[in-house]
């Protein structure tokens, strides 16, 4: 029907909104963290590199072993309660989600929280 068709349609609008470019913004930052320091990593990956740790009923670590020997590690609390206790991965911390936590992992995944680590090959 008619209203059905009028609010299913794209507001051209809503992609200007401040919210919709910081949105956008964060996104192409993590594309290009991706490309600068996932992606050379990749040639020669094989299967069962992977394994990964529940870390109480919401949050879990998962370990990756990439293709030229890097670890790549990711920390994520997909719960409403923080989880402590929560040891520090090896490497340098990639990024961290909310952003204002980046660089203070003292051991404990807030709420909605996830973190990527990446320890360079020896």
């Amino acid at each position: 029907d008619e209203k059905t068709f009028a609010l299913s349609r794209l507001d051209r609008t809503a992609g200007r909104t401040e919210a919709a470019l910081t949105w956008r913004q964060f996104h192409q930052e993590l594309l290009a963290l991706r490309v600068r320091e996932i992606v050379p990593r990749l040639r020669g990956l094989r299967p069962g590199g992977t394994d990964y740790e529940p870390l109480g009923a919401d949050a879990l670590r998962v370990h990756w072993r990439l293709g030229d020997g890097s670890h790549l590690t990711l920390l994520a609390n997909l719960g409403s309660k923080s989880v402590s206790g929560v040891a520090k991965p090896s490497g340098k911390l990639l990024t961290a989600v909310p952003m204002h936590q980046e660089n203070r992992f003292r051991g404990q995944l807030l709420a909605w929280s996830v973190w990527w680590f990446l320890e360079s090959a020896t």
